[in-house]
């Protein structure tokens, strides 16, 4: 499967106009975003999923330790991640899932649901010991349910907290966006994350080759 996107530079939290359709991404593409989350040095290290016209599937040994995917959670949006051993175990099999619909057809707001669903009921568990996501990307952009719209995000690092409350941590989300580095929360639950923007992206390089005209000039 080849999805269409339609991606601008933008701020950190200014939406993406409406634009005419964007060439499709390739597998050259999708695997330098995936691997474009995790810091260069860490890569030889890692799998990677490409979505297909069945869900997403495994390139590279299973075992690796860090496993890395472009997730969507809206046609317009990118969202690579690297995930350790916990978030292989634990986490990663709700974007598998969520591969599985969209390759099925389902909308963005239904697989939403059934995954919100999913996690209420217990159907995934939660990390068993701390551990890191890298989302180190310069090309992260994320549906924000609250703004109803895809917003460009900074690259950052999330640790696992689940069930951790915001007020464990002390800061507010735009305390976090605000002062880089300082812990903030998100997604309090089984997959709750407490988040610390980075300085820099990871390399991107290998994207920009990849890539080429696939995405809009952007000004990160």
């Amino acid at each position: 499967m080849k999805l269409k996107l339609t991606i601008l530079a933008t701020t950190l939290i200014s939406p993406l106009p409406v634009l005419a359709e964007q060439p499709a991404i390739t597998a050259e593409c999708e695997t330098a975003l995936a691997l474009s989350a995790l810091p260069a040095h860490l890569r030889d290290q890692a799998n990677y999923y490409l979505l297909t016209d069945k869900g997403y599937e495994l390139q590279g040994e299973a075992d690796a330790r860090w496993s890395c995917i472009v997730a969507r959670n809206h046609i317009d949006s990118i969202i690579p991640q690297c995930f350790d051993a916990p978030g292989q175990q634990a986490i990663l099999p709700k974007f598998l899932d969520e591969g599985a619909l969209i390759a099925a057809g389902q909308s963005f707001e239904d697989i939403r649901a059934a995954t919100a669903k999913r996690l209420a009921d217990g159907d995934y568990d939660a990390p068993d010991r701390p551990g890191v996501v890298y989302m180190m990307s310069a090309f992260n952009y994320i549906y924000a349910a609250q703004a109803g719209r895809v917003i460009h995000v900074h690259p950052h690092v999330m640790f696992h907290a689940p069930d951790l409350a915001a007020a464990d941590v002390g800061n507010t989300h735009q305390q976090g966006m605000q002062n880089p580095g300082l812990p903030f929360l998100i997604d309090p639950g089984p997959h709750g994350y407490m988040i610390s923007i980075t300085h820099e992206a990871a390399d991107r390089a290998d994207v920009d080759v990849a890539c080429k005209a696939q995405l809009t000039a952007r000004k990160e």
